[in-house]
């Protein structure tokens, strides 16, 4: 089954507001414990998981802050997610309204994929899994706004909006470089089976209008356009990433290597935690396990739905990119950068749900479980 078979509009509210509502719970509860258990401070809080460096650059577009404050490691961010939360901090909100603002984003994913493909189990799934996401999500950076731009750029794409979805495509590069793997995807539809010149013109035009303001910002904050791939390409001891694999701290890094040299060979070089390797072995063998399953999708039925050909392609450019991450980022971050594609893997695991309708409540229930288990030990 690939068309969306949508609930009725009642059932449907329920599941939407359902599944937003439990996962708020959720991370709220994740916050609890970490204030109220492991009485945590706020400042240091926001700062955490790379939230520092988002904070710092929204303090920055508020006009809070001068750029010369940035530390290089805070440039590395793109700009989409920072340009966001700037107003709030601007009209004298506290740095939590940005943390606010993130768990919003991530309240408003799920109904907007069940809005998209009316897959009640993938809605409560997008809620609460994978672990990554929760603990993501709880940080004020800018993978819920993220996600959020994925599922509106396939709701773009089913609705045949394309100026729409080329902006969802190029706020996706504005927040992340991964976007253009969307980029990509949201275009199959226009050239594939059929090549339509109206609706490429409006897409290249709304993905024009994002990436001229990311030329805008990277050259008024930085006067470069191409910033943040240069602060990737410095030594890993600049951007703080001092536990480098083979003793290449010093050497430069780069964002980008070879296919699986970094995910595989990682743990060759020196020591990592027997549970992290198999968790993130684990989550790369279900990763690659969708991958297979939605190329086989695209290359088995070639009359699937344009969104669906969209949120595939997308997801497996994702996997793609994955695979190619450099030093450091392509084994320790690989949780992180799947949920980049978290969309486009639950509609190629659609399928799954039909054979076995037990499998996402168990995958919601492990990834609450490993969520908690992982904020006990990190804040404890």
């Amino acid at each position: 089954m690939t068309e969306p078979v949508i609930p009725g509009a009642g059932r449907s509210l329920r599941i939407g507001v359902g599944a937003a509502v439990t996962g708020l719970f959720v991370r709220a509860a994740l916050l609890v414990m970490v204030f109220g258990i492991f009485r945590h401070s706020w400042p240091e809080y926001l700062r955490t998981s790379d939230g520092g460096s988002f904070v710092s650059l929204s303090r920055v577009l508020a006009g809070l802050d001068r750029v010369e404050h940035l530390t290089l490691y805070d440039t590395r961010v793109f700009p989409g997610w920072p340009l966001l939360a700037a107003p709030f901090l601007a009209v004298g909100l506290p740095e939590q309204s940005v943390l606010v603002l993130a768990l919003i984003c991530a309240a408003l994913a799920p109904w907007l994929y069940l809005t998209l493909t009316g897959d009640t189990a993938g809605t409560w799934l997008l809620a609460v899994f994978p672990p990554a996401w929760l603990l993501a999500t709880i940080h004020p950076i800018s993978e819920a706004i993220y996600c959020c731009l994925i599922v509106a750029g396939c709701l773009a794409v089913q609705r045949r909006h394309w100026f729409l979805a080329g902006l969802a495509a190029g706020g996706a590069v504005l927040v992340r470089p991964f976007g253009l793997a969307w980029v990509v995807a949201f275009a199959v539809p226009l050239f594939f089976p059929r090549r339509e010149k109206k609706p490429i013109a409006a897409y290249v035009l709304g993905g024009a209008l994002m990436a001229a303001l990311l030329a805008a910002l990277n050259l008024g904050l930085y006067g470069d356009l191409l910033h943040q791939l240069r602060v990737y390409a410095r030594p890993l001891s600049e951007l703080n990433l001092h536990t480098a694999p083979d003793g290449s701290a010093e050497s430069p890094a780069g964002h980008w290597g070879w296919p699986f040299v970094n995910l595989i060979g990682t743990p060759f070089h020196y020591h990592v935690p027997v549970w992290k390797m198999v968790y993130i072995y684990g989550l790369a063998a279900f990763g690659f396990v969708l991958a297979a399953q939605a190329g086989r999708r695209l290359c088995r039925q070639p009359a699937l739905p344009d969104w669906e050909k969209a949120a595939l392609v997308g997801f497996l450019g994702n996997t793609l990119m994955i695979c190619c991450t450099g030093p450091y980022w392509g084994f320790h971050s690989f949780d992180r950068y799947f949920i980049w594609g978290l969309p486009g893997a639950l509609v190629a695991a659609r399928p799954w749900w039909q054979h076995c309708r037990p499998l996402p409540w168990a995958l919601a229930t492990v990834s609450v479980g490993v969520t908690f288990l992982t904020v006990w030990m990190r804040f404890r």
